[in-house]
């Protein structure tokens, strides 16, 4: 593994967003049936062996006490054409499997102040209290999964199409800073749209059927 973090498809280099990610499913402790049938991270790209062995090492060191200054060092002195990581999303494919491990990455984002984390989840029985106290982190809560979430927070759902999705509601299915914009800034509804056959947007791999 050269890097923790990396721009994985056309969509964030467009919107200049690192990512890092875990193997999908075994770290998703609030995913469902339904999750895993439309799960993005299950097909493609997305299964190739490299990608999957970046995968498991970048679980191992989650797991491990140099995952926090690893990752703080990399956000601090890596640059691309000149420039710092401004943006990051945790868990294109995965999520937060542990308390433990949400608090290491608050405290990343304690360590890295200059860098905006945002990410969706489904593990919404974790205490968010410490990530959501910082000016630098958004979580988006995704609807559909094993455990509820509070709609008054910044949340996501799946809808079949454009017309379906309400007046109140963004559609960030094309784009993740308008994702975190509309979070942060917004009224927090975020609607994405479920592709034909079956799999949804590559804004999340997460959410539900309206």
């Amino acid at each position: 593994m050269q890097y923790l973090f990396g721009k994985k498809n056309s969509k964030h280099d467009k919107e200049d967003i690192y990512s890092s990610s875990l193997p999908a499913v075994d770290t998703c402790i609030g995913c469902t049936a339904f999750c895993k049938s439309i799960c993005l991270a299950r097909v493609g790209n997305f299964t190739f062996p490299n990608v999957q062995e970046g995968y498991q090492e970048r679980l191992k060191l989650s797991l491990s006490e140099c995952f926090v200054p690893v990752a703080v060092k990399e956000l601090t002195i890596r640059k691309h054409k000149g420039k710092h990581i401004k943006y990051v999303r945790w868990h294109v494919s995965g999520d937060v499997y542990s308390q433990g491990y949400l608090e290491k990455l608050v405290e990343i984002a304690r360590q890295v102040p200059q860098v905006e984390f945002f990410m969706y989840t489904k593990s919404t029985s974790l205490d968010w209290t410490g990530w959501e106290k910082h000016p630098n982190t958004v979580v988006i809560h995704s609807d559909g999964g094993k455990y509820p979430i509070n709609k008054r927070k910044p949340h996501a759902t799946i809808f079949n199409s454009k017309e379906d999705i309400p007046d109140d509601y963004t559609d960030c299915s094309k784009s993740d800073l308008l994702a975190m914009r509309t979070a942060k800034e917004g009224n927090g509804n975020i609607a994405l749209i479920l592709l034909k056959g079956g799999r949804k947007s590559s804004a999340t791999k997460q959410g539900r059927v309206a």
